[in-house]
Order: C-alpha cells, then structure tokens, then sequence
C-alpha cells in the first residue's frame, strides 16, 4: 500500500483474479530479500538519550523470500487494477469524495459528492476504503476507533546509485551497501527509510 513493492504473498490472490501475469508485465524489477536495520542512539525510560550519547552498532535483520516479490509504478498497477475491476463489472467512481453510511438490507448507504458539490446515493453490497492511515471509511464503518491520519509523509522512488545527489563518495558507500532484489529498511528515532 505504500508504494511500488508487491510483496510476493500477494501471488495467490492476483492468480485467483487473472492478474498475476498482468503484474509479472508491469514489474520494472523483482524483489527476493528483505533487510530491515534499526539505529538508534538507545533509550532512557522511554525516551531518546541525550543526542551526545554515541549511537548504538545499528541492528541487523535479513529476510529471504519463499518466492520473488515484484516493484511495480504505484500508477501502473492502480490503473490495470481499475480496468480489470471494470471489465469484472465494478462501478469504481474516481474524483470523488465518499460519505459511508449506515448498513440497510445488506447494503451499506454511501454518498458520493464530485468536485462540484454534486452529490448522488448509492446503495454498495461492497465499500473499499483505499484512503490510507486513519481512513475515513474504516471510522465511518465502525472497523477503526480513533484513528487519525498523523502527520507523516511517504515518498517512492527508484534511481540508480550512481545517480544519486548525495555526493560520490556517500554515493558509492551507499551503492556498495545496497544489493539488488533486496527490499532495504532503515529505522531510526523519529522514522523510517524504505
């Protein structure tokens, strides 16, 4: 959900739906490693140490997939899920807000206002909330309590290394770190790096 990694779990059901083949097209690459690193400075009583304290030897956890894994545009992937949901017979709206309502005679209530202010009810025997952390549609629907949207940002991108701005000597170090079909996670106080 947050960007171009399809996590090869995902196989079994794009395969149930015809589109695993539709996927394998539009991946720029394949994923088969994963590799998550922790650095932190350590903690006092729950609280970061002084930022003088010297940082810990960063954690190291490697993951190796059963089976490959895909990155795919995030684009990509959304608009050929979109034509297969219409050629299956959905009636996907785009552009529009969605206000949930109540569920009646096993159908949910929803009303779809567009850009401008023009509002129509639909009666859904299926409501998708893709509208990320502290979803409206999960609130709304009763599936999350006080769930709020934070103040993060995400970003994704693929680039090669030895494009990267970071300077060339950081830029090698960082390309001799990274391998390729490896998924790199670095945590750190305040965040994440993916």
């Amino acid at each position: 959900c947050c960007g171009q990694c399809l996590n090869p779990r995902v196989a079994g059901i794009l395969d149930r739906f015809g589109l695993l083949g539709a996927v394998d097209e539009l991946a720029v690459g394949r994923t088969d490693r994963f590799e998550w690193r922790v650095e932190s400075r350590g903690e006092c009583g729950g609280r970061p140490r002084d930022p003088d304290t010297p940082s810990l030897p960063p954690r190291r956890i490697a993951l190796e997939a059963t089976r490959p894994g895909w990155i795919v545009r995030r684009e990509d992937l959304d608009d050929r899920l979109w034509r297969a949901a219409v050629a299956a017979g959905a009636h996907p709206a785009r552009g529009v807000v969605a206000h949930v309502g109540p569920w009646r005679d096993g159908r949910r209530e929803v009303r779809l206002v567009d850009a401008l202010g023009m509002s129509r009810r639909v009666r859904a025997k299926l409501v998708v909330g893709a509208d990320g952390l502290g979803s409206g549609v999960a609130r709304a629907t009763g599936l999350a309590e006080g769930a709020s949207a934070g103040r993060k940002f995400g970003f994704s991108g693929a680039w090669p290394a030895s494009e990267s701005s970071l300077g060339t000597e950081r830029a090698g170090g960082l390309a001799a770190e990274l391998e390729e079909g490896c998924i790199h996670m670095r945590s750190f106080e305040g965040g994440y790096l993916g």
